[in-house]
């Protein structure tokens, strides 16, 4: 019985740890929740990229679900996160660096920064800090200067 009580605890602490080592793997830098995303993306987990969109974007991927699953009726559901498109995102591996192009922004909660590919592609990228974490920009809301778009 007293064996039974030490396991216990030990899958108990066990599991503490666990949970307080997966909070730990959360971006906290610009450049480490655009490599989520991407990396995300990449794989088809579009759970994961939802995390790393503003909400506004998000609100507009459902709003697009809304239509859809309306027009298709009985044919099956859409997810919003299933319309998170890999097509003109880079692919993790061909990144050779990711740059800051404005420190100071960092401070307002807006950020632009720079994807470099290693065929020497510049792709530029707006990084807002929402909800506790960064989160980037697909161009639905945002153009890459942190202007509102119109939205239909």
């Amino acid at each position: 019985m007293m064996r039974f009580e030490v396991i216990c605890r030990a899958l108990v602490l066990v599991s503490l740890c666990l949970v307080g080592l997966a909070g730990c793997e959360q971006p906290q830098t610009p450049e480490e929740a655009l490599e989520a995303l991407i990396q995300a993306v990449y794989t088809n987990d579009g759970k994961s990229a939802w995390e790393y969109l503003p909400q506004e974007e998000q609100k507009i991927l459902s709003a697009k679900a809304d239509k859809i699953n309306a027009k298709a009726g009985d044919k099956g559901a859409v997810e919003p996160h299933e319309l998170i498109s890999s097509s003109g995102f880079v692919a993790p591996y061909a990144i050779a660096r990711i740059e800051r192009t404005d420190e100071q922004a960092i401070n307002d909660g807006l950020l632009k920064v720079k994807v470099h590919t290693q065929d020497k592609k510049e792709i530029p990228v707006l990084m807002l800090n929402q909800s506790g974490g960064w989160k980037v920009s697909i161009g639905l809301y945002y153009d890459t200067d942190g202007n509102v778009r119109k939205t239909p």
